[in-house]
């Protein structure tokens, strides 16, 4: 007697420990998906405050007359490599009847072939969208940080190459002495914007992007496309 009864009281607070522990998974899962959901807002309010700064920028440099050439760099087959060629091919689809003062070109990794074509054109804004490799102007991040999620890759912009170190991209060539070279054919000075994407994987043979990498490139087009559209918008509005 003393031994069944022994064995039920084990079996009821083993029951009772297990409805606990079931219990309490509950509660830590209920937990770790609002934890989860307000991790995603913040780094959807990121998003929206990066895409809103990029906006900014863009309506900036859309609205003046300027001659302006957004140039995409990149190899296609070294994965995150090709975001800057990503960036210019898309936005060269999608902008419906740009400006006759604006070139949308994709210099993939042999820049100094289109270097006639842009003298000839003699812009008076460089818009460069390229890759940079990690180490290179990364801060300490924190928990606040975009940076700091991996669905967030850092976006620098500069509109000044000459902070540039070398290993920067993964090209040979020297942006600053490129910029120099068309400067002195174009006899003025051009305002250069880098618009640089921190890549991951810049794999030999490798034809896709990382995710957190393409994210970062179409949250760049998103914004130039609302920027473009509003002052679409407004001149619209001022001719009618």
């Amino acid at each position: 007697m003393t031994k069944t009864f022994s064995f039920l009281l084990f079996f009821y607070f083993s029951e009772k420990t297990l409805a606990i522990e079931r219990f309490l998974d509950r509660n830590d899962e209920d937990v770790r998906k609002r934890k989860m959901k307000v991790k995603g807002m913040k780094v959807a309010a990121r998003i929206i405050e990066s895409i809103q700064k990029a906006r900014s920028h863009f309506q900036e440099t859309l609205r003046t007359d300027k001659k302006i050439i957004f140039m995409g760099m990149g190899n296609d087959i070294m994965g995150d490599d090709q975001v800057g060629t990503y960036i210019v091919n898309v936005l060269k689809r999608r902008v419906n009847h740009p400006p006759e003062g604006w070139m949308f070109l994709d210099v993939n990794v042999v820049p100094d072939n289109y270097m006639g074509k842009i003298i000839h054109f003699a812009p008076d804004v460089l818009v460069i969208f390229d890759a940079y490799r990690k180490p290179f102007f990364e801060e300490k991040s924190t928990e606040s940080d975009a940076s700091s999620n991996p669905s967030s890759p850092r976006i620098i912009l500069l509109d000044s190459l000459e902070v540039l170190p070398d290993g920067f991209t993964t090209h040979d060539i020297s942006l600053e002495n490129y910029v120099r070279f068309i400067e002195f054919h174009c006899q003025k000075r051009i305002d250069v914007q880098f618009w640089g994407i921190r890549g991951e994987n810049f794999e030999f043979g490798n034809e896709q992007m990382t995710m957190a990498v393409k994210n970062a490139a179409d949250m760049i087009i998103e914004a130039f496309l609302i920027a473009w559209n509003e002052l679409n918008v407004t001149k619209d509005s001022r001719n009618s």
